[in-house]
This record gives structure tokens, C-alpha cells and sequence, in this order.
């Protein structure tokens, strides 16, 4: 996933650390391969920025709210990680719909 943001590196930095301190906080996440936890953290990174302007999309008069969009990938998010904190590791393997 691939957002564009005018957030400096040092506040997407700031955003990437507390993301992944409230996985470790919220989720048994003790096991999971590296890799799987890295994907996990862009993905809840990348819905965290978004949610800094969830209707920030605009073209001209074209403009897109994409607060429910937002709120489903999260909650998609919440659920893969419930999933793995539980011992499934297919979790992050599932597509996004």
C-alpha cells in the first residue's frame, strides 16, 4: 500500500514507532515472524496516516471520502492481528477486500 502524505520523515518516523508499540501492546504478538509483523506495521502505519485526512483526495472538483474505506481496512487490520496474536499465522495472507 502506497500513500502519498506531505507528513515529514520524522513524523511518519514518530507514526511507525508508535504503531508498532500498540501492536506489541494490544496483541500477543510473541512468535510472529519478523516479517509478518513488518507488514502488519505498514499496514495499521498506512491507515494511520490516511486517518490524519481521511477526505483529503481531491481533483480539481472531483473529491473522494475515504473515512469508511479507512475504518473497514482497519478494522480488517484489527482482525488479522486478533487472528495472529490467537496462532494463525495465514492472518497476513488473506487478501485485503
Amino acid at each position: 500500500m502506497v500513500v502519498t502524505t506531505d507528513l515529514s520523515d520524522t513524523d511518519l518516523e514518530d507514526i511507525i514507532d508508535e504503531v508498532d508499540a500498540l501492536i506489541d501492546w494490544d496483541y500477543n504478538v510473541s512468535g510472529v515472524p519478523a516479517l509478518v509483523l513488518q507488514r502488519a506495521s505498514r499496514l495499521k502505519t498506512a491507515i494511520t496516516v490516511m486517518m490524519r485526512d481521511p477526505s483529503s483526495f481531491r481533483i480539481g472538483e472531483y473529491s473522494e471520502d475515504r473515512t469508511k474505506v479507512i475504518e473497514k481496512m482497519d478494522q480488517e487490520a484489527d482482525e488479522a492481528l486478533k487472528k495472529l496474536s490467537s496462532g494463525s499465522l495465514q492472518a497476513f495472507n488473506e487478501p485485503i477486500e
